[in-house]
């Protein structure tokens, strides 16, 4: 009878030194989807300058090609834009998809449009390590069983 805690009849339980476990159920935080190109980059009215975590409305060099609802990636953070009308400057929420506004974004950091479905969701990135940023281990003992 093997059982959850024994091997096979006759065989002697083997511990090995403790081993690092990640866990795939702690949340990331990195964001893991496709970007369809790079849009254009930041254009502070002020050469420069900075935008505060605060700011809601961001001037780009080249609005074209951003529309409502699209989602851009500034740094590591994932922006919803609200209003592409007033294009270049564009309307956003900040902090999409659990990703958190920097205090700060430069002027001339890279703008990426964010590919998405035919239903509008984001397309996830297939090739992220899914455990690459999960940052909580476990040490566990492997037990094995010698027969």
């Amino acid at each position: 009878e093997v059982g959850p805690d024994r091997g096979a009849p006759g065989c002697t339980p083997q511990l090995s030194s403790p081993v690092q476990l990640k866990s795939a159920l702690v949340a990331s935080t990195a964001p893991g989807f496709v970007k369809a190109s790079v849009a254009t980059t930041i254009s502070h009215a002020t050469p420069g300058s900075t935008y505060a975590d605060t700011i809601v409305s961001i001037d780009v060099a080249d609005g074209t090609g951003i529309a409502d609802d699209d989602h851009i990636l500034i740094g590591s953070e994932i922006l919803k834009v609200t209003d592409a009308s007033g294009a270049p400057t564009l309307a956003v929420d900040r902090a999409q998809q659990s990703t958190t506004a920097p205090a700060t974004m430069a002027d001339g950091s890279e703008v990426f449009l964010l590919a998405t479905d035919s239903a509008g969701a984001l397309v996830p990135d297939a090739s992220s390590d899914i455990l690459s940023s999960v940052s909580e281990s476990t040490k566990a003992d492997y037990n094995s069983f010698e027969c």
